[in-house]
C-alpha cells in the first residue's frame, strides 16, 4: 500500500513503533533510575555515605538520548572537607529521641541538650552564618535576651572585669582587651552571657582554636561571616579512631542562616557604612559617596556569599564555585528569609529546641524581633531606596549575579524545608 507521494506505509510502521518504545523506555527510567531530591532520599543518602572520611559528594544526572541508548551524564559537586566532616547534613535529624532526656541545667541557669546542642539526637553545635545585613544581629540579640543562651560571636571578647558568676556594675565594654588567657563565660550588665572570645575574624577563630573551643562546650551557639574557619577549627568530632583529623572531644555543627536578597543588603551595608565608626570595615571615604559612587567602585561588594561558602574571597569565581555553594546550602543550611522573620524564627524554635527555663522564649522572639523585620539595635539603619530599574542597580546586580541566583535557591530551599517540617510536624 503507497501514500500518495508514493512512500510504502507497511514499511514505515516498525520504525514508528520503535521510537513508540524508546520513548517509554526513557519515561520508565526517568521515573525509576533518576534520584530523588526530597529531603527522606537526601536524608537516606547520608546515612549510605562515610560521613567522617573526605569530601562528600552531591550528584546531580541529567538524561541524554544516543541513538535509542539512554545514558547518563553526571557532574559531581565535592563539598569541602572540613564542611563535609564537622557540619551535619540539616535533614539528618532523628525526631524519635526523649525530649526529657539529657539535659542539663548549669548554674547560669540554661539548660542543655547534651552538651548545649539542640535536639535531633546529636551532640550538635548550632552555627548560625551571620550574612551581614541580613537580620543576623536581631537573631543574635533574640537568643540572648529571649532564651538566654551563651553566645560565641564578637561581644565576649569586648566585655572585661568580669566572672562567669558575676556581674552588674563591674562589667565595661572597653575594646580592644588583651587576648585571654583561657576560655570562660562572661556576663553583660544586662545579663547576656557570653564566651570571651571574638569568632568572627580569622585571627579571633584561630585564637578560640588554640585555647580549647571546640572541647569547651562552652558556647550554645555560635555566630559568624566565616563559615570554612568555622569548620576547620571551631567545631567537628575528631575521635582517638578519627585518621582524618577533628577537634577531639568536639561538636559537629549545625549550620543555619537568615537571607536577604543581595542588592538590598549591599545597599544597606553602603549606608550603614557611611557612619559605622565602630565597624573594622568602616572607610571614611564613603561619607562623601553616593550609592552610585559606591556601585562603581572597587569597594563595592561582589558575591560575598558565594566566596565565602567556597572560601574564594579573591579572583574569577567558576561554575563549580556557584554549584559547590549551592550544594552547601541544600544540604548543610537550615535556611531561614529576611522577608518572614516570623516564619524563620518560628522553624528555628522547633527545629532546635533549645533547653531554657524560660516558657515564654518564642513569644519574646516574635514580639521583639519577628514584627520589626530584622530591624532592630544600632544595626537598624533606615537608607533611601533604589529605583530597581536604575542603572546603579543594574550594577551592583550585575557585581552579585552569583550571589542572586544563590538568594534565588536559597528561597527555593525554604519552601522545600518548609515541606519537611510540616512532614515532621515542626511548624
Amino acid at each position: 500500500m503507497k501514500s500518495p507521494s508514493g512512500i510504502t506505509i507497511i514499511s514505515v510502521i516498525p520504525a514508528l513503533v520503535v521510537v513508540v518504545v524508546v520513548v517509554v523506555v526513557v519515561i520508565l527510567i526517568s521515573a525509576i533510575a533518576l534520584p530523588s531530591s526530597s529531603p527522606s532520599s537526601l536524608r537516606r543518602d547520608a546515612r549510605e555515605r562515610d560521613m567522617g572520611r573526605g569530601g562528600g559528594v552531591g550528584r546531580r544526572r541529567s538524561m541524554l538520548l544516543f541513538d535509542g541508548m539512554v545514558r547518563y551524564e553526571t557532574t559531581t559537586y565535592k563539598l569541602p572537607g572540613d564542611i563535609e566532616r564537622n557540619f551535619l547534613d540539616w535533614y539528618d535529624y532523628d525526631d524519635d529521641d526523649d525530649d526529657d532526656e539529657d539535659v542539663d541545667v548549669g548554674g547560669d541557669g540554661v539548660g542543655r541538650r547534651g552538651r548545649g546542642g539542640g535536639r535531633g539526637g546529636y551532640n550538635a553545635l548550632p552555627v548560625f552564618w551571620h550574612v551581614l545585613k541580613s537580620g543576623g544581629t536581631s537573631i543574635k540579640l533574640m537568643y540572648a535576651q529571649c532564651y538566654h543562651l551563651v553566645e560565641a560571636c564578637e561581644t565576649g571578647a569586648q566585655i572585661v572585669d568580669v566572672g562567669d558568676d558575676e556581674h552588674g556594675d563591674n562589667t565595661e565594654m572597653m575594646p580592644p582587651p588583651p587576648p585571654p588567657s583561657e576560655l570562660r563565660v562572661v556576663i553583660s550588665e544586662d545579663g547576656r552571657k557570653y564566651v570571651n572570645v571574638d569568632v568572627t575574624t580569622p585571627h579571633g577563630i584561630l585564637e578560640a582554636s588554640r585555647l580549647g573551643f571546640a572541647s569547651s562546650n562552652l558556647a550554645d551557639v555560635i555566630f559568624t561571616p566565616l563559615i570554612a574557619e568555622t569548620a576547620s577549627s571551631l567545631v567537628g568530632w575528631g575521635g582517638e579512631n578519627d585518621d582524618v583529623g577533628g577537634n577531639a572531644n568536639g561538636r559537629r555543627g549545625r549550620m543555619f542562616a537568615i537571607f536577604r536578597h543581595p542588592v538590598h543588603r549591599v545597599i544597606s551595608i553602603f549606608y550603614y557604612l557611611q557612619s559605622a565608626t565602630w565597624e573594622p570595615t568602616y572607610n571614611p571615604v564613603y561619607a562623601g559617596w553616593t550609592i552610585d559612587d559606591y556601585a562603581r567602585s572597587e569597594y563595592c561588594e561582589s558575591d560575598w556569599m558565594v566566596r565565602t561558602l567556597v572560601n574564594k574571597m579573591t579572583g574569577p569565581l567558576e561554575p563549580e564555585d556557584m554549584n559547590v555553594a549551592m550544594e552547601i546550602l541544600k544540604r548543610k543550611c537550615l535556611v531561614g528569609l529576611m522577608d518572614d522573620m516570623e516564619g524563620s524564627i518560628t522553624r528555628y524554635h522547633n527545629y532546635f529546641r533549645f533547653e531554657t527555663p524560660y516558657k515564654n522564649a518564642l513569644d519574646c522572639s516574635r514580639r521583639n524581633f519577628a514584627m520589626k523585620g530584622g530591624n532592630v539595635g544600632q544595626n537598624g539603619h533606615i537608607h533611601p531606596t533604589l529605583d530597581p530599574n536604575s542603572e546603579t542597580y543594574t550594577i551592583l546586580e550585575q557585581k552579585n549575579m552569583l550571589d542572586v541566583r544563590l538568594y534565588e535557591y536559597a528561597r527555593e530551599l525554604y519552601a522545600e524545608q518548609g515541606e519537611w517540617m510540616m512532614t515532621k510536624k515542626l511548624i
